[in-house]
């Protein structure tokens, strides 16, 4: 996505807002997520560029209330500062 149709002056174009989502979620999860990645995603979610994208694409507004509903859970959760590390899987002994 290029600066200009989807992306506001300001907020990191490198991938789609998607991503950033999912890489806050992934850090957080493992007490791994920094201030700069939780300020863009906080950016993208204030600035409603995920929601733009999701107009642009004609989502129907019940669809859009309901992600803005879920991306300000989103942002609220990854706020808070999480204890513990997400358990890591447990090794098979199968081949």
């Amino acid at each position: 996505l290029t600066r200009g149709r989807y992306w506001p002056q300001g907020v990191a174009n490198s991938t789609c807002p998607a991503a950033h989502f999912a890489l806050g979620l992934a850090l957080w999860e493992n007490c791994s997520l920094d201030q700069k990645t939780l300020n863009e995603i906080k950016k993208i979610i204030e600035l409603d560029v995920d929601i733009d994208i999701w107009k642009k694409l004609e989502g129907s507004e019940k669809d859009i209330k309901q992600r803005k509903k879920e991306l300000k859970k989103f942002l609220k959760k990854n706020r808070d500062s999480k204890k513990k590390s997400a358990k890591k899987a447990k090794k098979s002994n199968y081949i």
